[in-house]
């Protein structure tokens, strides 16, 4: 597939002003779903979008002024980000210049002609290839190095403090088998799964912005999780978390990632580009975890930072292995003294260590200073709601 996906919304006496466009997309193989309504109902639809199409085809014969009602489009989709093409506009070459220039994609008048309509997917399939790589300041890798290290728990902190500073997040959970992050965020609705996760691992290539409008869930605002329970480990396509990290960060302001130790599932070497935060104990397993860890980060060439949070609950002095021990050159240590059992149920209840208090909400803050909350959150302007 072409990775797109297209919605198009049109009244019932509009189709024909559409079918090109659907017919023509098709052809392309993007992703298409129709949907007739009219112009107040497909502006409650649009603002329904977790993960926004890659583009959007409105009709807009009945919505009276088509300036007015992009203004309304934009209103409607305002954290989101795609490309605009309306129909049903009058043939009027002023008009069309001022709607081009509020980066409109494409303006028809009634049904368009079939070559001018690949013209402009093919402009925009092209414009969008060029985006090829994932972005490193939008994907927060973190690390399990063996069991009851707290992982997950540190996963979904990171993950709503990102919310809490106004970021779209998505947070992935690679534990296919325990589905962890799903008890974490809605164990009050049954921890609901995603199931979808599995088949964006194993088949990438069916992974658009339709699809990931279906799979994740969200159950609060600017919090979105893919997260399932399958009876074995997923052995996921090469390339498919990249993927997927690629196409939600066409939608999302910050990805994590939660990485099991189990091993079920790591990131191929090119997929690893943003922060590393790798959690570990004072244990030799966890040691020799994070050294497996640091391989790989290490082989990735990725110039990202890599924090090392170390888990100090109830650790006596004399402990077998040493912060120190984690340390090197191009790591900074978090010494954490959090109870991972503790903090897993204080997510079930929405509390996360970074309102901590004591020591480690003083560690938590130094952290979120260096690595969250100095981040600056790219602000969204009306005219790159529609195209980049």
């Amino acid at each position: 597939m072409s990775g797109l996906g297209l919605v198009i919304f049109c009244g019932e006496a509009a189709k024909s002003n559409v079918e090109t466009i659907a017919a023509a997309a098709r052809r392309m193989d993007f992703s298409v779903e129709e949907r007739v309504r009219d112009f107040e109902s497909s502006l409650r639809d649009l603002g329904e979008f977790v993960v926004a199409p890659d583009i959007v085809v409105m009709d807009v014969s009945a919505a009276g002024d088509p300036m007015a009602a992009v203004a309304r489009i934009g209103e409607a989709a305002i954290d989101s980000e795609f490309d605009l093409i309306l129909t049903g506009v009058p043939n009027d070459a002023r008009l069309y210049r001022r709607l081009r220039a509020l980066s409109v994609s494409d303006v028809f008048d009634e049904t368009p002609e079939d070559d001018e309509v690949s013209l402009t997917l093919t402009r925009i399939l092209e414009s969008r290839e060029t985006l090829i790589d994932l972005l490193p300041g939008k994907v927060t890798y973190v690390w399990s190095t063996c069991g009851g290290a707290g992982g997950t728990s540190v996963a979904v902190a990171v993950a709503r403090r990102h919310v809490d500073v106004g970021r779209r997040t998505l947070l992935i959970d690679l534990d296919t088998v325990g589905g962890a992050v799903s008890f974490a965020i809605d164990h009050v609705n049954g921890a609901r799964e995603t199931p979808a996760l599995v088949e964006a691992l194993v088949s990438p290539d069916r992974v658009d912005a339709l699809f990931l409008n279906r799979a994740v869930f969200s159950p609060e605002r600017n919090l979105s999780y893919l997260s399932v329970r399958h009876d074995s480990a997923i052995i996921p396509a090469e390339g498919a978390l990249g993927s997927l990290i690629k196409r939600a960060q066409a939608s999302f302001d910050m990805v994590v990632v939660d990485i099991p130790w189990r091993g079920q599932i790591a990131p191929y070497r090119r997929e690893i580009v943003g922060l590393n935060v790798i959690v570990v104990n004072q244990t030799p397993a966890s040691l020799l975890g994070y050294g497996a860890i640091r391989r790989m980060i290490d082989a990735s060439g990725s110039s990202a930072d890599v924090a090392v949070l170390v888990n100090r609950f109830k650790e006596a002095s004399a402990a077998p292995i040493l912060p120190a021990d984690f340390s090197d050159k191009t790591s900074e240590i978090v010494l954490a003294p959090y109870d991972a059992n503790a903090m897993a149920k204080a997510s079930i209840k929405g509390e996360t260590m970074f309102s901590a208090p004591g020591k480690l909400g003083r560690a938590m803050k130094e952290f979120d200073r260096r690595f969250i909350a100095g981040k600056k959150k790219k602000p969204t302007l009306f005219a790159s709601i529609f195209s980049r």
